[in-house]
């Protein structure tokens, strides 16, 4: 979760599988998307709703899957 921007908006979601170690993670960040190595912190998932309460319903999507929302309630998943 890119830590930094929380109070940006739109809020990006992606699901992605780390190949070489079989491992499924979320990448969460507001704004606009920064390639700067330190850009994501990692996070357990139960710091979710305290941090980006938005994103709760997306979780349980398959790993490919990603969304994009907004704080008015724009949705694209």
């Amino acid at each position: 979760m890119a830590l930094n921007t929380l109070n940006l908006t739109p809020i990006y979601g992606i699901r992605v599988k780390k190949s070489k170690v079989g491992v499924i993670s979320w990448f969460f960040y507001c704004g606009e998307y920064c390639e700067k190595v330190d850009f994501y912190q990692s996070l357990h998932t139960k710091h979710l709703n305290a941090l980006l309460p938005e994103v709760m319903k997306y979780p349980y999507l398959f790993e490919g899957y990603h969304f994009i929302i907004d704080r008015d309630g724009y949705e694209d998943v």
